[in-house]
């Protein structure tokens, strides 16, 4: 990657970036998205609760010095917000990583998705292989498609009418019995305002209230709970969007 950036010179372009967040951290130099300070764009960690700094090429550089500066040990990494290499973009001190690289929405939604799917089979149902039943069931109702090649996940597209079939999803919920339809709600409620989000903000041109359903949208999410009653994690997906 270093030698690419080097040959495309982008210091020398007024540009913008996408890519998935495993591909931005490895540009800017922190470790993979399983680290403690997994978000490329802010210094906040799990959950995500907190008004972070913003990441900017300077303070991810003057990470990567404190961390060398003490010794470069690679089991204090998560002490020095994950930094362990040095960025290999080029450019100015204060500029911030989220106008460098533009989050991918794509990436984002096959995330948000998946994520909140794999909750939704897993506990509103007796068990995970009896949600699992059910989605597939749902898909072949829906003509949804299935991508063999994800393990079964859905692709973009599926992911959209997955999205625009919640009033269905819901509507197969009541049918299985009262019971899983209670616990599915507020499945169905964060899915609905995932879906709000993307068709106001997943465009070239952001749509008036924008800022309010991404609000709304964390807010559902953060009221989902498992089995155990404890709150679902977020992801860095989540946390990004």
């Amino acid at each position: 990657m270093e030698i690419i950036l080097g040959e495309l010179d982008l210091v020398s372009l007024d540009w913008t970036g996408s890519s998935d967040i495993k591909m931005v951290l490895l540009v800017i130099g922190k470790d993979q998205a399983s680290c403690t300070y997994a978000c490329p764009y802010c210094e906040c960690k799990s959950p995500w609760l907190c008004t972070c700094k913003l990441n900017t090429l300077g303070s991810l550089r003057a990470w990567y010095d404190k961390w060398v500066e003490d010794g470069a040990d690679p089991k204090r990494r998560k002490l020095f917000q994950n930094v362990s290499n040095i960025p290999l973009i080029k450019g100015e001190d204060g500029q911030l990583i989220l106008t460098l690289f533009v989050p991918m929405e794509l990436h984002l939604l096959l995330g948000i998705t998946d994520k909140l799917l794999f909750e939704f089979k897993r506990n509103v149902f007796s068990s995970k292989s009896a949600g699992k039943k059910f989605m597939k069931k749902f898909y072949k109702e829906q003509n949804i498609t299935v991508n063999g090649k994800r393990g079964g996940k859905l692709n973009g597209n599926s992911c959209r009418d997955l999205l625009a079939s919640v009033d269905q999803l819901e509507l197969a919920l009541q049918a299985r019995s009262e019971d899983v339809h209670l616990r599915g709600l507020p499945f169905i409620n964060a899915l609905r305002k995932f879906n709000t989000v993307r068709l106001k903000t997943f465009k070239m041109d952001l749509e008036e209230g924008w800022e309010e359903a991404i609000r709304v949208f964390e807010t559902s999410y953060r009221e989902l709970r498992n089995k155990d009653d404890k709150p679902i994690s977020v992801t860095p997906k989540v946390n990004v969007l």
